[in-house]
């Protein structure tokens, strides 16, 4: 016989993918990604489905969770296909704001990941509207990303507004993945970006980066490649041929993979 599910993970109806992790430093437990967010109640010992109208958290609509992050007064952000939420826990509930910041009435951007700056700030990178900058007061504000951009043809320059991933070194230097082997490299302090194209990803979109040891960085494509960049020059480690989700580093400084 099959047994009954005690984790609470059959709780949606639909197709469901169960991609990531998040641990806030409360210790507060959530799973997401397609069609997925669950909360964990830990005196229940199992997972909630969140969606919409629910007990856990109210009015999250989304097709797709993308990312979480918890940022540095402890509030929750999660980056969706259908705009940003914002969750500030009060013991066991939850307020929740959801910033659409759309230039379109009853339409949403489609946020595909979050960064809190060491300013202070937070950009939201979005599929096809470039990167949003928020101030601490999250009010939008120029950031001068796209100010200088060079005259490429049309499909370049909209593939550089396609954008999945945002990363800063500890030198200030902002690094902001895009479509097709795309990326800027941006400095806030000038308002300053250059353009680049990552020869080593052969036109598949960047998906993830992120810091390794020293001035290291990783870096994971749509499809498979694992490139590092040692600070001068790019090397591709590995190619997986799948989807690379997430790269981590642990204190060993043994490098983990998350495929498709």
């Amino acid at each position: 016989a099959m047994l009954k599910d005690t984790a609470g993970l059959s709780e949606n109806d639909g197709y469901q993918e169960l991609r990531h992790f998040f641990e806030s430093r409360r210790k507060e437990l959530w799973l997401y990604g397609p069609n997925s967010l669950y909360t964990y109640d830990n005196d229940l010992n199992r997972f909630f489905f969140s969606k919409g109208s629910n007990r856990q958290v109210d009015f999250i609509q989304y097709g797709t969770v993308y990312q979480m992050m918890e940022d540095r007064d402890g509030g929750i952000w999660l980056a969706t296909d259908n705009g940003l939420y914002f969750l500030n826990s009060g013991g066991r509930s939850w307020d929740v704001k959801n910033y659409f910041l759309s230039p379109k009435e009853g339409a949403a951007y489609e946020i595909t990941d979050i960064l809190q700056l060491q300013t202070g700030e937070y950009w939201l990178s979005s599929w096809g509207n470039g990167v949003l900058t928020l101030d601490r007061k999250f009010q939008r504000y120029e950031a001068g990303i796209y100010s200088r951009i060079p005259d490429f043809n049309r499909i370049r320059n909209n593939q550089y507004r396609q954008t999945w991933t945002l990363h800063q070194q500890a030198n200030g230097l902002i690094w902001i993945g895009c479509q097709a082997g795309n990326y800027i490299l941006h400095n806030h302090a000038t308002r300053t970006s250059t353009f680049h194209q990552l020869r080593e990803a052969e036109n598949a979109t960047i998906r993830f980066i992120t810091a390794g040891t020293g001035n290291s960085l990783w870096i994971g494509t749509q499809r498979g490649h694992l490139i590092k960049h040692d600070g001068a020059t790019f090397t591709t480690v590995q190619k997986f041929n799948t989807i690379v989700r997430k790269v981590f580093i642990d204190k060993q400084g043994l490098i983990w993979v998350a495929l498709e």
